[in-house]
């Protein structure tokens, strides 16, 4: 899965990933995470603490294909205490 994450401004946040097999995360082509055991789903499990550049972020995840069907979700999250939300992702 590829997108971009449109940022204003520098900021941090936790890149949350779930899958059903091993997964991998690259962030403006840095490789942020890496986990290689299949596993049951369960969405957002692994938590990664990212930094994020002002303007547009590059997301690139690839999930492992083990066996039987294929899962994953993944989503941004404020570092805790932080009320502003300022990171928009964007598909294409």
């Amino acid at each position: 899965a590829y997108t971009w994450l449109e940022c204003p401004k520098e900021a941090e946040a936790i890149l949350a990933i779930g899958s059903d097999d091993g997964v991998a995360a690259w962030v403006n082509g840095r490789e942020i995470w890496r986990n290689p055991t299949g596993r049951p789903f369960s969405p957002l499990q692994d938590r990664v603490p990212v930094k994020l550049k002002a303007g547009r972020n590059a997301l690139l995840l690839k999930i492992s294909q083990g066996s039987f069907g294929w899962e994953f979700g993944a989503g941004l999250i404020a570092p805790a205490g932080d009320t502003q939300q300022p990171i928009r992702a964007v598909l294409e």
